[in-house]
């Protein structure tokens, strides 16, 4: 029996070591495997950080974008109410000078027909000046044909008063 103790505790010794050794590499195994899961860990974690810091950077710039987007937008209803309002006062303007234009054409030919009427009136007038002056020298004519006949035989110029009477028939 003493030889069954002896290999019982020898065997048990082997199993203590064996138990010890074993753990030893299980706890050593499980420390690297620890380590390992805990680089990868934080490396995961490094990586969220960025992608993180990166989603904040795309989001910043999205609202940046974004409000850009709704001032342009805003600008572009500011430009087009403007434009339409440019664009009616435009209208009224060509209306109004159209208006304006056609009023000129009609006071043009207003002033052509006055001017064209002053011209015929002018001469009108330079027809009876002469008419008058005509009539004034017919009259100057008689006054001194009558005052010959005064002066001499009052039948003797009886003729040429006629001849003046009747020119002045002719012309008038």
């Amino acid at each position: 029996m003493a030889y069954l103790k002896r290999n019982i505790n020898l065997l048990l010794l082997v199993l203590c070591v064996l138990l010890v050794g074993f753990t030893l590499s299980i706890t050593s195994y499980s420390q690297n495997q620890f380590e390992s899961i805990s680089v990868q860990y934080y490396d995961r974690v490094n990586e969220y950080k960025g992608v993180i810091d990166e989603l904040q950077e795309r989001e910043d710039a999205l609202n940046s974008t974004s409000f850009e987007l709704t001032r342009k937008t805003q600008d572009s209803a500011k430009l087009n109410e403007l434009y339409t309002s440019v664009e009616a006062e435009r209208d009224d303007l060509q209306l109004a000078l159209k208006q304006a234009q056609a009023d000129l054409t009609q006071t043009s030919a207003q002033l052509t027909a006055a001017q064209g009427t002053i011209s015929q009136k002018d001469v009108e007038i330079k027809l009876q000046k002469n008419d008058i002056d005509d009539y004034e020298e017919l009259v100057k004519q008689l006054d001194a044909a009558i005052d010959d006949a005064k002066v001499t035989d009052p039948n003797a110029n009886w003729a040429d008063i006629d001849d003046i009477v009747s020119d002045l028939k002719r012309v008038s």
